[in-house]
């Protein structure tokens, strides 16, 4: 048989639990359906009693009394344990400038000043970056636990989605980064090159990362010599370590000059195809593909 009643626990909405009796040795089966922010969590718990025990009004309070005493325990725990999705993202917020934004990804230009903490956040996508200026900040986790960060200039990072916690500058001279935050879930393949070498690798560039979301490469542009013509097999976010002017000329079509400003972003698409010269300045990128 089965004697629905409801139950409640602090701070969240009614959990609608279920006993169910069965079996020649009173097997009692307490089903717990807790709603956590649109997700739910089954928490059951079976209690044997001896054939010959008589059930009667006393001894079933006792029972579930003894019953919700656990499961109020255990789900307080579940509830401290995991973190709420309710949270702010982590952009924007003082310190961060947006720098360019469309289908696949968001960059931010971000500064972590002294004494100035983040509020609590979550990571709603994945994301990677490269630090501009070097600095230490300290990053409390969700838990509580502290850790105290350094970050060099040149370094590249990268986080997966949903990791929550705040962040505080601690050095004078305040961390600066470039971060991309990259929207889409799952990775959206590229565009083969069969008659044409992709854009990388390539001679003197270096690969600094590789995973199942982003490649990135770091690549300096000799002066006055025209690299060949290549196709663009991926999406790709440049961070300009190094400004100058570049002359892109396209298979098909005039050429551009495009001037790139040291510590911004700019942002191309999968299939284009043209030669790059650097014709003022050496410019060097960060370039991040994303997969």
């Amino acid at each position: 048989m089965f004697v629905p009643f409801w139950a409640h626990s602090i701070g969240r909405p009614s959990h609608r639990m279920w006993l169910t009796i069965s079996g020649p040795r009173h097997v009692f089966r307490l089903l717990l359906c807790a709603a956590h922010d649109g997700e739910q969590a089954f928490t059951p718990l079976i209690v044997i009693m001896p054939a010959d025990r008589r059930l009667n009004v006393t001894s079933l309070n006792a029972l579930l009394a003894t019953v919700l005493v656990g499961v109020s325990v255990e789900l307080l725990a579940q509830q401290a344990a995991r973190p709420s999705t309710n949270l702010p993202p982590p952009f924007p917020r003082a310190g961060a400038k947006q720098l360019l934004d469309n289908d696949r990804v968001t960059v931010w230009d971000v500064v972590w000043p002294k004494g100035q903490p983040t509020a609590l956040h979550r990571h709603p996508y994945a994301l990677a970056g490269v630090y501009l200026e070097p600095g230490t900040r300290v990053i409390t986790d969700a838990d509580g636990s502290k850790r105290n960060v350094s970050n060099e200039a040149g370094g590249v990072t990268f986080q997966l989605k949903g990791l929550t916690h705040t962040e505080e500058g601690t050095s004078d001279s305040p961390l600066h980064a470039i971060m991309i935050e990259l929207k889409q879930d799952a990775p959206i393949g590229d565009d083969p090159s069969t008659d044409l070498p992709p854009a990388f690798p390539r001679e003197g560039a270096k690969q600094l990362l590789d995973n199942d979301r982003f490649r990135v490469w770091d690549y300096a542009f000799t002066p006055h010599r025209v690299g060949p013509l290549h196709r663009h097999v991926r999406d790709a976010v440049a961070v300009w370590m190094e400004g100058g002017k570049l002359r892109a000329t396209p298979r098909d079509g005039p050429p551009a000059v495009n001037t790139q400003t040291k510590f911004t972003a700019t942002y191309s698409r999968r299939g284009s195809v043209h030669t790059e010269e650097a014709i003022e300045g050496t410019p060097r990128a960060y370039v991040f593909e994303l997969k």
